[in-house]
C-alpha cells in the first residue's frame, strides 16, 4: 500500500539577518521545522527595516513567524489571514503571541555582574524615552534592582535612534556621552541596553580619556560576538539564547496552526544565558586591599583543589575576620565566592564548548561530576545538561 504523504505547512520567516541576534532565530526555527518533518520554510534574506516580501501578498500559507517592526507591517501580516507569532515586540499586537528574553533576568544578570565584583555605583546607557519594548523594559528592571540596594541608578539616553544619526548628531551624542562618563562617581558598572551601544560607550570612554574597566565597567546585552570583539577592550555582555527562543516560537506556531486557542501562552519570556564576561568588566571595585587580594586569590586559584584555609593563609587573617571582609565587600562568604566563581567557569564552559561534564567539573574544581550537578542544580534550578541544551545561542 503507497504511503500517504503528509501536507506540508507553508511557514514564512520574516526576520532580518542583519544581526546575530536574529540569525539563531532563524536557526532555532529551522531546527523545529527540522523536527517536524513537513514544514515548508519561506524565507528571504532581509534587514530590520526592509518591507516585507512582496510575494507575501499573493502568497498562500499556514503561518508567519516575524520579528513586527511597525504598524504598516503588522497589517500586512494580519492581510494574510494566518497565524502568526511575534520576536520583536515593539508594536502591540492584539491578540498575536508574543516571545522573546526575560528582560528582567537580563537586567538582574548584568547588576549581579557588577554587585559580585563590589560596584556601588550603577550606570545605564540606553535608547531615547520614546524607545518602546524591551529597551524601555531593562531600564526600569534595572532601576529596580537598584532601589532595591538603595543604590541611585546613573542613566544617559540617547537622543536619537541610532540608525537615525546624521554625522553631526553622532558626534554631539559621542561628545556629551564622554562627558557624562568623565561626571560620573568612580569606580562604575554601566550596563548598555544593546551591544551597538556598548560599542559606543567604550569609544566615548577613550575619548573622555575614562580608564575601561578600572574607572567604568561597561556590560551590554546581546553577544553578537564580532560587535563584542569590535570593541576595545573587548566588551562583555548578556547572551540572550535567541536560538532557543526561534524554537520555542516555532512551536507556538506549530500548535496555532493545529487549531490550539490564539488566548494560550500570550507572553513567552525565554531566560538569558547569562553574562558573557570579557575585559570590559575584568575588574575588583573593591576598597579594603585585603578584601581585594583575597578575592583576586579565590579568582586565580578557585579552578584548583583550594579551599578556605588556603585563603586565609594567602591574607593572613581567621576564618571568622576573614568572612566578614568579604561579606562586607561582596555580601558572600569566602567559601560562597569560591563556589560562585567556579559555578562561573561551569557555565561559560557549557555555553561555548562541547565538553562533557566530566571534563567541566576536573577543570573548574569540582571533585566529582556528581557535586558539580547537584551544585549547579541547587543554583539554577537546572542540571547542566539541561541548561546547555538551552542555552547553546549564537546570539
Amino acid at each position: 500500500m503507497p504511503q500517504v504523504k503528509r501536507k506540508l505547512k507553508k511557514v514564512a520567516v520574516l526576520v532580518e539577518t542583519t544581526r546575530s541576534y536574529a540569525r539563531g532565530l532563524v536557526t532555532g526555527i529551522s531546527r523545529y521545522a527540522r523536527e517536524q518533518g513537513d514544514w515548508a520554510l519561506y524565507f528571504t534574506p532581509r534587514g530590520l527595516d526592509d518591507p516585507v516580501p512582496h510575494w507575501l501578498k499573493d502568497w498562500s500559507g499556514d503561518g508567519i513567524l516575524a520579528r513586527i517592526e511597525n504598524e504598516k507591517m503588522l497589517q500586512e501580516v494580519r492581510a494574510c489571514k494566518v497565524p502568526v507569532v511575534d520576536f520583536r515586540r515593539v508594536v502591540e499586537v492584539g491578540n498575536i503571541p508574543v516571545i522573546g528574553p526575560n528582560d528582567q533576568l537580563v537586567s538582574r544578570n548584568v547588576y549581579e555582574h557588577f554587585r559580585q565584583r563590589g560596584f556601588r555605583h550603577i550606570g545605564y546607557y540606553g535608547m531615547p524615552d520614546s524607545a518602546a519594548g524591551a529597551m524601555k523594559r531593562r531600564a526600569q528592571y534595572l532601576a529596580a534592582e537598584c532601589e532595591n540596594d538603595d543604590i541611585p541608578l546613573l542613566r544617559f539616553r540617547s537622543r536619537t535612534r541610532r540608525r537615525y544619526h546624521t554625522a553631526s548628531s553622532w558626534e554631539r551624542e559621542h561628545d556629551t556621552l564622554a562627558q557624562w562618563l568623565s561626571e560620573l562617581p568612580k569606580p562604575v558598572g554601566v550596563m548598555a541596553c544593546t551591544d551597538d551601544y556598548g560599542v559606543r560607550l567604550l569609544d566615548a570612554a577613550r575619548r573622555a580619556d575614562v580608564a575601561v574597566p578600572e574607572e567604568v565597567a561597561v556590560v551590554a546585552v546581546g553577544n553578537d560576538e564580532c560587535l563584542c570583539q569590535l570593541a576595545t577592550p573587548s566588551l562583555s555582555s548578556v547572551a540572550l539564547n535567541s536560538e532557543h527562543i526561534g524554537y520555542e516560537g516555532a512551536k507556538v506556531l506549530d500548535g496555532l496552526m493545529r487549531g490550539k486557542s490564539r488566548k494560550q501562552n500570550k507572553q513567552i519570556h525565554i531566560d538569558p544565558a547569562g553574562v558573557v564576561p570579557r575585559l570590559s568588566s575584568d575588574i575588583l571595585a573593591v576598597s579594603d586591599p585585603r578584601a581585594a587580594s583575597a578575592i583576586r586569590f579565590i579568582r586565580e586559584h578557585a579552578f584548583r583543589e583550594i579551599g578556605v584555609t588556603d585563603v586565609m593563609k594567602h591574607v593572613h587573617m581567621s576564618r571568622t575576620g576573614l568572612n566578614t571582609l568579604l561579606r562586607n565587600a561582596i555580601n558572600r562568604s569566602v567559601h560562597e565566592e569560591i563556589r560562585r566563581v567556579r559555578l562561573e567557569r561551569v557555565r561559560e564552559l557549557l555555553i561555548t564548548t562541547d565538553a562533557p561534564i566530566k571534563e567541566i567539573a576536573y577543570k573548574t574544581g569540582f571533585h566529582y561530576p556528581e557535586y558539580l550537578v547537584r551544585a549547579f542544580k541547587n543554583t539554577t534550578g537546572k542540571t547542566p545538561r539541561e541548561f546547555r541544551q538551552e542555552a547553546r545561542a549564537p546570539g
